[in-house]
């Protein structure tokens, strides 16, 4: 799999996953990133009224990925059988195995999909 499809690949799977959860959670009334947050340091809460103006929010997805190329030759001696599982062999292996190991690590800003949170002042007896 090439670099570039392994990043959309991945991107993609996490906006399904949200939106999956949103469709999963909505009947347990819970709010899977909502469209209006207030707050900072990981304590988000959504307001009581709607007296906050946001767009929606914008998020990093942290990639860290090795990225290994490998080349060998073998040369086969004997016969073998090969099982999926056990890899099993009869034969000697004779060659040799080169591998280099690369590291990018990168974020990349996303807006996941949101669920719509309609924040309207409630008449609670006079208390608003």
């Amino acid at each position: 799999m090439e670099l570039k499809e392994f990043i959309s690949e991945t991107i993609q799977q996490i906006a399904l996953g949200v939106k999956d959860a949103m469709d999963k959670c909505e009947e347990l009334d819970i709010i899977v990133n909502p469209n209006i947050t207030v707050g900072a340091n990981g304590d988000y809460y959504i307001p009581k009224t709607g007296s906050t103006n946001m767009q929606r929010r914008v998020q990093l997805i942290d990639m860290d990925i090795a990225i290994t190329v490998s080349e060998s030759s073998e040369q086969n001696a004997g016969g073998g059988a090969n099982i999926k599982i056990l890899n099993v062999g009869g034969g000697i292996k004779e060659g040799k195995s080169t591998s280099n190991e690369n590291r990018v690590k990168f974020s990349i800003p996303v807006c996941l999909p949101i669920s719509n949170v309609d924040i309207k002042p409630r008449n609670l007896g006079g208390i608003i």
